[in-house]
C-alpha cells in the first residue's frame, strides 16, 4: 500500500473515531466538518484503489471499454455535482448535445482524475475550468486549473505508469503516479488521446485535454475488442 494510502486510511479513521467518541457533545457543524472529511478521504481510498486495479486491467487487456454513443456533457455536469471541489471555483464551457462514442464510466473516471489533480495541484479559491467542444471528427474535453504548471522537461513522462513529478517526492501531495497512466489507457483504448499544456510559470496552471470519436448515426451499444 503506498504512503498516500496510508494517509488516507488513517484520516478517514481518525475522523470516524472522533465521531463516534465526540458525536454526541458536538453542535450540527462540527459534526458535519468531520463527516464530509470522512466520507471524502474513503472516496480517495476508493480511487486510489480503483486506480491500481484498473492498471493491472489495462495491462492485460481485461477490461476494454463498452463502446456505445452517450451525451458528454451530461457525463460532466454528473461529475461536477458529485466531486469535492475543495473550496475552488468551477468554471464550464459545455454546450448541449455533443455526442461521442466511448465508454461513459471509463470517461467518468479521467474527469474525476483530471479534476482531482486540479484540486490538489491549485490553491484553494483559484478557478478551474472545464470546457467541451467539437468539430467533425472528434469532440474535445479540457480541464484547466491556475496551480504552479509543469516543467516542459516533465511533461513527456507525465502519463508513464508510476509517473511523478520531481516535486512531488518530497512535497505535501502524495501519490502513486496511476492515475494519468489509467487516463491516457482508457481514452487511447477509446480511440481518443490525452495530452497536457503547459509552460511551467506558477498561477499559469496546466490544461489537460482529450478527445474522443464522433460519429452522426445512432449505433448499437458495442463490446470494443
Amino acid at each position: 500500500m503506498s504512503v498516500m494510502s496510508f494517509e488516507v486510511r488513517f484520516r478517514a479513521i481518525g475522523c470516524l473515531d472522533i465521531i463516534r467518541d465526540r458525536g454526541r457533545k458536538m453542535n450540527e457543524e462540527e459534526h458535519n466538518i468531520f463527516l464530509t472529511y470522512a466520507i471524502y478521504s474513503c472516496s480517495e481510498l476508493q480511487r486510489i484503489a480503483d486506480n491500481i486495479l484498473d492498471a493491472m486491467r489495462s495491462d492485460s487487456d481485461v477490461s476494454p471499454p463498452w463502446i456505445k454513443e452517450f451525451d458528454v456533457g451530461s457525463v460532466a455536469f454528473d461529475v461536477l455535482r458529485h466531486i469535492d471541489a475543495h473550496d475552488h471555483f468551477i468554471h464550464v464551457d459545455i454546450p448541449e448535445g455533443i455526442v461521442a462514442q466511448g465508454d461513459s464510466q471509463q470517461v467518468r473516471q479521467v474527469m474525476r482524475n483530471l479534476l482531482s489533480n486540479c484540486f490538489k495541484y491549485s490553491p484553494k479559491g483559484s478557478p478551474v475550468t472545464v470546457r467541451i467542444w467539437r468539430d467533425d471528427s472528434f469532440a474535445y474535453v479540457c480541464v484547466s486549473d491556475k496551480g504552479p504548471g509543469i516543467g516542459t522537461d516533465q511533461i513527456p513522462r507525465m502519463f508513464q505508469r508510476f509517473s511523478r513529478l520531481e516535486c512531488d517526492v518530497a512535497g505535501p501531495v502524495r501519490g502513486i503516479g496511476l492515475g494519468l497512466y489509467i487516463c491516457r489507457r482508457f481514452i487511447e483504448n477509446m480511440g481518443g488521446r490525452i495530452w497536457v499544456e503547459s509552460i511551467g510559470v506558477p498561477g499559469e496552471g496546466s490544461s489537460f485535454y482529450f478527445t474522443l470519436p464522433c460519429t452522426s448515426g445512432l449505433s448499437l451499444p458495442m463490446h470494443r475488442k
